[in-house]
């Protein structure tokens, strides 16, 4: 393994490119703490999984519109179209999550809390994509 020429052909940590992605991964951790926070709490509690994953996803949806908009993206587009637009890919990226979820925890197997870290980053990866490309895509 070459280590500079891997490292060469990474970008900069100063790209515009790479400042965006790194507050989309700050907002979404901050995100990713509170809805995993809500959902753990609710399967303790003996709420079903899949409700409890709804109910987190749900509640921090609001949350992660208003950083992403004002912090990651400094979207200057219309709360309502952009507020519609999250809405629609957000559930694009909850309905992969949700299907993530179902095969690691009810087809694998796999524990109730590692299912849902995988599912989380499914939902990250498509949610950070959909929000740059067609949410708070710049004119």
């Amino acid at each position: 393994l070459n280590w500079k020429k891997w490292l060469e052909m990474c970008p900069r940590l100063t790209d515009h490119y790479n400042k965006e992605f790194l507050r989309y991964v700050l907002v979404g951790g901050f995100n990713t703490l509170i809805g995993y926070t809500i959902i753990a709490s609710l399967f303790y509690v003996g709420f079903f999984p899949e409700l409890s994953n709804f109910i987190g996803y749900f509640i921090v949806i609001f949350i992660s519109y208003f950083l992403n908009k004002k912090y990651t993206f400094r979207s200057e587009g219309s709360y309502k179209k952009n507020l519609t637009r999250f809405i629609l890919s957000m559930l694009i990226a909850y309905l992969f999550n949700l299907l993530t979820f179902e095969i690691f925890y009810r087809i694998l197997s796999v524990n109730i809390y590692l299912s849902q870290i995988y599912a989380v980053v499914v939902y990250a990866l498509i949610g950070y994509f959909l929000s740059k490309k067609w949410v708070f895509k710049k004119n």
